[in-house]
């Protein structure tokens, strides 16, 4: 998937559709099409859509953002049916624990009548797992191979039966039923199938999440493991409430020798309705991933430049003092699951400029009336977003002298596992998290893989120093 500067990209191939397609066939039991015209019926669905494919081809992420002033709804619907036909959300296999663990922390006797385990065999049998299945591809065990707990542990988080039934066109992510991602295994019989270890990650998570019937408090949790993961690397770190006539707080703020770092933190992620192509959806997904954190975001900024300081109140730490003195602000909204396209900092640019120069109406003729009603209340909350949002804008500019072009470069849209990795490279390498931002923030080659194009500037960086 990788092309460089000044070469034609070369055609991909629509390898997450490729995946989901097989895992429907893995998973069924009737292995022949009975019928001709049935069977001839889908050949023609598929063709119709592989022409779509070809279409998608010619449309290229990077190309949308030459000309941002004709960005619209259709373009952002192109890019998330181009990442989830071309590309996929994954995690390294080595993060599972390191970042599911604490995530998942909740109440023990609730996690043990869910599960039939307890919370420490739980992760213990994917230590398991994840050793003795391959580095990359498919792995599949025996059920020989596990112990009677193990088994009835697996009987929670194994498919049985039809997975991504009803799915079969590209386009199909919202008709598909018992979707892949909801579990991490294929119970085959006598046999227990894995999936490559990076595209599984996240269906560890699901599967939980979905059985303890969300009564986990991962909002919580999200921010106790960064804080602490900060902590550890020897960050200084200010969090919670301060002291503000509007009652505010601030997931994490980071203070460096010269920046100050904001990050505001959301387990939002692209539900499976956006997927099937629901151009309203989509933008309610977004703003509840990433236009509700930028307002927030902007808040603080705001409060800090006018203020100069900030006074923390903590219950769990000793209360702290965060001072502007004229450093760099950045401000960072981090996703626990990966956003795919929109964690590029390109896109993140134009996609938030588009969202906050728009007003978003619904005709109620388009729905059912309970439904209409329920559709403008959340229309309603988005143009509140994005009034707030411009209105601390023109604040900032106004105050400040501020070039909101230059302004909206300090933005960023990061997922979870990307964050942490630059962490550790900016522990690691004795350098500041600004200055590890700054390499990934000034350009892209759009690459699809963030550490790659990561590990690739700062090799030319560091050949040029």
């Amino acid at each position: 998937k990788y092309f460089n500067y000044g070469e034609d990209p070369v055609p991909f191939v629509p390898i997450n559709y490729l995946i989901q397609l097989c895992m429907k066939n893995l998973s069924k039991k009737e292995k022949r099409c009975k019928y001709t015209e049935r069977a001839f019926k889908r050949l023609i669905g598929l063709s119709k859509d592989f022409l779509y494919l070809y279409d998608l081809y010619e449309f290229f992420p990077i190309n949308a953002l030459l000309f941002p002033h004709k960005y619209n709804k259709y373009l952002l619907y192109q890019n998330l049916l181009y990442n989830n036909i071309f590309s996929f959300n994954q995690g390294g296999s080595n993060n599972i624990i390191r970042m599911l663990k604490p995530l998942l922390m909740c109440d023990q006797n609730l996690f043990k009548e869910k599960m039939n385990c307890s919370y420490d065999f739980y992760f213990s049998f994917i230590e398991k797992v994840y050793s003795e299945s391959n580095k990359n591809g498919p792995t599949i065990f025996r059920k020989s191979f596990f112990s009677e707990q193990e088994l009835k542990l697996l009987s929670k988080i194994s498919h049985i039966g039809n997975v991504n039934s009803s799915y079969l066109l590209p386009t199909d992510f919202n008709k598909s039923q018992n979707p892949y991602y909801k579990k991490p295994f294929i119970d085959l019989g006598d046999k227990i199938f894995l999936a490559d270890k990076s595209y599984s990650f996240w269906n560890f998570y699901e599967c939980i999440f979905s059985q303890m019937n969300y009564k986990i408090d991962v909002g919580k949790n999200f921010e106790s493991l960064l804080i602490k993961y900060l902590q550890n690397k020897n960050f200084i770190v200010h969090f919670g409430k301060y002291i503000d006539p509007n009652n505010k707080e601030c997931d994490i703020v980071i203070e460096e020798d010269n920046a100050i770092i904001f990050c505001e933190l959301k387990k939002k992620t692209i539900t499976q309705k956006s997927l099937g192509g629901d151009q309203m959806q989509i933008l309610i997904d977004l703003e509840e991933a990433l236009l509700s954190s930028s307002e927030q975001l902007l808040y603080h900024e705001l409060f800090l430049r006018e203020n100069k300081q900030m006074r923390f109140i903590n219950r769990t730490a000793s209360n702290s003092i965060l001072n502007y003195d004229n450093k760099k602000i950045i401000r960072i909204s981090i996703s626990l699951f990966d956003l795919q396209i929109f964690n590029n900092h390109q896109v993140a640019m134009v996609l938030f400029d588009y969202l906050r120069h728009k007003k978003f109406y619904i005709k109620e003729n388009d729905y059912q009336n309970c439904m209409y009603k329920k559709m403008k209340k959340k229309i309603d909350i988005i143009n509140s977003k994005i009034d707030s949002v411009n209105s601390y804008i023109e604040k900032l500019r106004n105050k400040f002298d501020i070039n909101i072009k230059e302004h909206n470069f300090d933005l960023q849209f990061l997922s979870l596992e990307l964050f942490l990795f630059f962490i550790d490279k900016a522990y690691n390498d004795k350098k500041t998290l600004n200055e590890i931002l700054s390499i990934i923030r000034n350009a892209s080659s759009n690459s699809g893989n963030v550490y790659f194009e990561y590990d690739y500037l700062n090799s030319i960086i560091n050949s040029t120093e």
